[in-house]
């Protein structure tokens, strides 16, 4: 598997949006948010296995996905798939967004 993580598109809107949010109320919050993403990406690039595989009724089974919530910032998740050995974050799923929101981002992996 490469080590170097690819992003949907979405995923990084996804990070620019809680980014922004973030630095709005308190300056260097947004770049605290990116330091932990940051470190769960690392982790989870080097163990992609561990995290929970993410179930939805609206899924396809493959690739498998899964997601791992943060610590700190505890109402967002890395979410991910590994496809042809290349590690992808497809969200930075805040809680509050519908689940799935991402589900159609799977369809322009490869």
């Amino acid at each position: 598997m490469t080590n170097e993580p690819r992003w949907d598109p979405g995923a990084l809107d996804d990070l620019r949006s809680g980014y922004d949010w973030y630095e709005a109320r308190e300056l260097g919050l947004g770049r605290e948010l990116t330091a932990e993403i940051q470190v769960i990406l690392a982790q989870s690039v080097g163990h992609p296995f561990l995290a929970k595989k993410y179930e939805h009724p609206n899924f396809p089974a493959e690739p498998e996905v899964r997601k791992i919530q943060l610590s700190r910032f505890d109402e967002y998740g890395l979410v991910y798939a590994i496809v042809d050995d290349v590690f992808w974050v497809l969200a930075i799923a805040h809680a509050k967004r519908k689940p799935g929101y991402w589900i159609d981002r799977l369809k322009s992996l490869s």
